[in-house]
């Protein structure tokens, strides 16, 4: 995999994460163990990647592809096939009709043929949407039967439309598909016709929803109880204002590592993971990513995607939301999606090359090294604390700690790092996620680079410099 990923160091020994650090200052403690009662967990399918249903057709969805390579790089993940172009552009068959004039895109079974044998390969699940924009329940039904046959039990759910409340956002015409009347009540009216039609022809099929961002949208799915529901459905990109109107949710390098942005982060998704165990139902964030605009902006390609990529994944996970699906796109990495966690190495209009992750790809990485269990509180002390995030998973072999150092290097300087609240546990292997560049200037943008985890001793993780993410292993003392 490191071959696919710019920025994974490959070969390095644990020693490689201290090179040259002289940490001054009083010392960043983090006491695990201390403060509020969690009881959320760490599992495979907490890391996902979320993709436009039109990519379904893509012939990489194939083992022992690059895809395959760098999806099973992040463990199990959950695959999600969704987006706008789920309910506008993507036409299902299974009898070789020929397709609407409407159609930009055209799944037949041997496309879901192909992602079933992918999906055992590399062991994801899958979330899957159904075109609810053109209302046909029979179709959708069809397609659901030969993705439970395809599938088996990696089928994690199916979903009824992407976005149903984005269906006539005067602020969006050119995503509009429903009238003025459209509202919740007129899509559980069709998503009740929907369900009725799958389980009428495959009576097991796990259903999920509403997967909209709006928490109006989540309550009301939650309410309608539809049979089979698995799981309430969010949508979510943070830094939202494209056109700077809301400074602190404009995209920007700072703005990403701000620490407002994860106490912002436990407030909006916290209200939903609080419908979602009301209704006695988990929460997944089925599509997300730092920011929804369109083209590059000042946050793409930068290691404060990076480092964001890390806080979001542990704190949605943290806060309880069982699965979150970073979107992506196979289009070019020249001339295709900047925010997209992977990419094609060619030029848009140029013949395809191989496959490469990208900083969203590298950060989800550096979380998938964290073995699975569950979360223990943590309490963060000594100068700049604020700007020092850390997690903790307990497993059956030890703890693994996160720390996420969110703190400017423009101004402040490695400090030492404490660990504390573990007796009878002993460090025994470390990785660390940093930045390339050294200088203030290159603060939040430069490139990522990440040293895996490795055998370590308690010298070797004894400092946290500015913005980087640092895992540190323990396990119990022999004898």
């Amino acid at each position: 995999m490191a071959d696919l990923v710019p920025g994974m160091a490959p070969g390095h020994d644990s020693r490689a994460l201290n090179l040259g650090l002289r940490p001054t200052g009083p010392a960043v403690t983090v006491t695990v163990g201390a403060g509020t009662a969690v009881t959320s967990a760490w599992r495979a399918g907490n890391i996902g990647l979320s993709f436009e249903l039109a990519e379904l057709v893509d012939p990489r969805w194939e083992p022992g592809s690059d895809l395959a390579i760098l999806v099973a790089g992040l463990g199990r993940p959950t695959l999600r096939f969704g987006g706008n172009s789920a309910d506008r552009r993507v036409f299902w068959t299974s009898t070789a009709e020929t397709p609407p004039a409407w159609a930009e895109v055209t799944i037949t079974p041997a496309d879901v043929q192909r992602l079933g044998r992918f999906a055992r390969a590399t062991g994801v699940d899958v979330v899957m949407t159904v075109d609810l924009g053109h209302n046909d329940p029979p179709r959708a039904a069809d397609f659901a039967a030969q993705l439970a046959a395809a599938l088996g039990q990696r089928l994690a759910a199916v979903s009824i439309g992407n976005e149903p409340n984005g269906f006539n956002l005067a602020s969006q015409p050119q995503y509009r598909i429903r009238d003025d009347a459209w509202g919740p009540a007129a899509f559980l009216a069709q998503a009740r016709a929907y369900e009725r039609a799958m389980h009428q022809r495959t009576p097991s099929v796990p259903l999920v929803g509403p997967g909209t961002f709006d928490v109006a949208w989540i309550r009301a799915f939650a309410a309608a109880r539809l049979p089979q529901t698995r799981a309430l459905t969010q949508h979510w990109y943070p830094l939202w204002a494209c056109a700077g109107q809301d400074p602190a949710a404009t995209p920007t390098a700072r703005n990403l590592l701000d620490p407002a942005l994860s106490r912002h982060t436990a407030e909006f998704v916290g209200a939903a993971v609080a419908q979602a165990r009301a209704a006695g139902l988990a929460l997944w964030m089925e599509e997300t990513g730092p920011t929804s605009c369109a083209g590059t902006n000042p946050t793409s390609r930068t290691h404060a995607h990076t480092l964001w990529t890390v806080e979001y994944l542990l704190h949605l996970a943290a806060l309880g939301v069982q699965r979150t699906a970073l979107h992506s796109s196979l289009a070019p990495c020249l001339g295709g999606a900047p925010m997209s966690p992977l990419c094609l190495r060619s030029a848009a209009g140029t013949s395809p090359t191989r496959l490469q992750g990208g900083v969203g790809l590298l950060g989800a990485a550096f979380v998938a090294q964290v073995q699975p269990g569950s979360f223990v509180p943590v309490r963060v002390s000594g100068p700049d604390s604020g700007a020092v995030l850390a997690y903790a998973v307990a497993g059956p072999s030890g703890t693994d700690v996160v720390v996420v150092d969110l703190r400017d290097p423009a101004t402040l300087t490695a400090r030492p790092l404490v660990v504390t609240g573990l007796p009878g546990q002993r460090v025994v292997a470390a990785s660390r996620l940093s930045r390339a560049g050294k200088g203030a200037a290159d603060a939040g943008t430069s490139p990522s680079v990440l040293v895996p985890l490795a055998p370590a001793t308690p010298a070797v993780v004894e400092t946290t410099l500015p913005e980087s993410a640092t895992l540190v292993r323990f396990a119990a003392n022999p004898g």
